[in-house]
């Protein structure tokens, strides 16, 4: 497997959206692991990265076959920063060869609706969508970020700059 199984026992206690999914997709890989099947886990930022380098180096197939060899692609981190060009050519591929195939398992914390501007190409996100949602099993994680309410609870206890206009006079 290539991932790093990181372990969040440690981490600040709150919900951890993107650290729960991740904490998901490593057990789950693991656990494939275990039953003896190959898995290959990647950020999507680095898995288009892998495309780009590769076709500035004159071919795609050495990492096309990267991506469609394991049994269980995790794709992880499809997030708020939008991918760069080709990103959904590559994502297609990717998913029309892997399609009834092998597995593929991506996260992100955006709805549907919005994958076609974040890969910056409506016809592959539908596309990639259509061949995801036909057998796929959707997990929604529901709640407010750990960072948000970190952020309100510091500033409920934050106290007024010497010399602003909120100041006190005695």
């Amino acid at each position: 497997m290539v991932a790093s199984l990181e372990s969040v026992a440690s981490r600040p206690k709150g919900l951890r959206l993107s650290l729960a999914c991740r904490q998901f997709e490593v057990r789950i890989g693991y656990a494939v692991i275990r039953s003896g099947a190959v898995v290959y886990y990647h950020s999507i930022f680095d898995v288009v990265r892998d495309f780009l380098h590769d076709e500035a180096m004159g071919g795609e197939e050495k990492v096309l076959t990267r991506y469609l060899k394991p049994d269980l692609l995790i794709i992880d981190d499809m997030r708020m920063k939008h991918l760069p060009k080709r990103s959904g050519e590559y994502l297609f591929e990717i998913s029309m060869r892997r399609h009834e195939v092998r597995s593929t398992m991506m996260t992100t914390n955006r709805p549907l609706e919005d994958w076609g501007k974040l890969i910056g190409d409506v016809p592959s996100a539908s596309a990639i969508l259509d061949r995801f949602l036909q057998s796929a099993e959707i997990m929604k994680i529901a709640g407010r970020s750990y960072r948000l309410k970190n952020a309100d609870d510091n500033s409920k206890g934050a106290k007024t700059p010497p010399g602003t206009d909120a100041e006190e006079t005695p």
